[in-house]
């Protein structure tokens, strides 16, 4: 049962609204902290201080006061959202999805729970039920009456399309992801994302198409920044013509270098048959990232084995199954596939045939994952 709650006087009411109107959280807090302090709070003091506590990133107190929240309420489904909210807003991702699920439970048509556990899911690399969810949200808010409710609940919609089209774009769909795209770009007064990153995605689409002249056409009239100047020189190299790429995978890379733009100039160097300049991009790589440093060691080794430096190669490779292995507890596929490989090539098909197994296993238990 609810238990009774301690309602607040109508000024003090109007005061906390009109501070939260303002982005006055510091006051906010100060004003509603002895009231919850006092025992047997209203959801609104609950619901509220939750919210100050949050934009102040102190997570642990907006924690305190939703689970307060929750135990008081008869539909649990917002506070429910909230606790998972702080916990998406922090990048735990996994915590944040099994909040989302016990919401829905709840309000199986809580459609911005939904696209939240889809953006979760997209960072969490489950692409396919992140699509489910997204298709959710478009589903959910089509069925809508025309309205206030519709309205205010658009840009979830449309932030949806553009995960649609994401989703499709990294599960190998580009044709699909196009149609999304293509709506966003249409809907010109009613899409809730930079209309950038949709004409770059649009352009990405149309390259993965096989038309890099028709997506340089559109990256061309966008303003100039690091990704785009990657897209565009990767159109160029596409169309062979080098001298323009080199240039623009220059600005891509620019002066405060990043891993992304370093690995893909790398792929430029190796195109062009330049294995040196390949490595020192990926080394000067390598210095820069914390999370994918696994993937550069395998790149690093694989152009080591094309130089026949197979100890090098090994020594690579063992590295990145290390770093996979400390940072996230599973063993990495193309780590052991490569090692695996320099045995073989060493002439130690025992050693190879035991890795190339435990790579085998690698690649059906995240099949595994995927599906579920």
């Amino acid at each position: 049962m609810p238990r009774a709650q301690n309602y607040l006087p109508r000024d003090v009411y109007e005061q906390a609204l009109k501070l939260k109107a303002n982005n006055r959280w510091l006051q906010l807090i100060m004003l509603l902290k002895p009231v919850m302090e006092q025992g047997n709070p209203s959801r609104f003091v609950c619901s509220t201080l939750g919210f100050a506590y949050s934009q102040l990133n102190r997570y642990d107190a907006a924690r305190y006061c939703y689970k307060i929240w929750l135990e008081q309420n008869d539909t649990p489904a917002v506070p429910l959202y909230c606790l998972g909210y702080l916990e998406y807003d922090q990048g735990n991702w996994r915590a944040a999805v099994e909040w989302f699920d016990r919401a829905l439970e709840e309000k199986p048509d809580y459609l911005r729970c939904w696209y939240r556990r889809g953006v979760a899911l997209f960072q969490m690399e489950r692409i396919p039920q992140s699509a489910a969810s997204m298709q959710k949200v478009l589903d959910l808010w089509e069925a809508l009456a025309p309205g206030d409710t519709r309205d205010s609940l658009a840009k979830y919609y449309y932030k949806g399309c553009f995960y649609r089209a994401k989703c499709h774009m990294r599960l190998g769909e580009p044709r699909q992801a196009l149609r999304y795209l293509r709506q966003l770009d249409r809907d010109g007064n009613r899409f809730y994302t930079e209309r950038a990153h949709i004409r770059y995605n649009h352009a990405r689409v149309l390259f993965d198409l096989g038309h890099p002249r028709q997506a340089l056409d559109i990256l061309n009239k966008l303003e100039a920044r690091p990704w785009i100047a990657l897209l565009q020189a990767r159109c160029l190299t596409a169309l062979k013509q080098y001298d323009q790429a080199e240039r623009f995978f220059d600005r891509a890379v620019g002066r405060r270098p990043q891993p992304w733009a370093l690995t893909a100039r790398a792929d430029f160097w190796q195109l062009r048959g330049q294995p040196a300049r390949a490595e020192q991009d990926l080394q000067r790589a390598l210095e820069r990232d914390r999370k994918g440093r696994h993937k550069i060691l395998c790149r690093i080794a694989r152009l080591r084995m094309q130089a026949r430096d197979l100890p090098a190669a090994a020594a690579l490779f063992r590295k990145a199954l290390a770093f996979k292995q400390k940072n996230w507890q599973r063993d990495d596929f193309e780590a052991l596939t490569g090692l695996a490989e320099c045995y073989q090539l060493a002439g130690n098909e025992e050693k190879a045939r035991e890795l190339f197994a435990r790579a085998a296993a690698v690649k059906e238990a995240y099949k595994d994952y995927e599906r579920h």
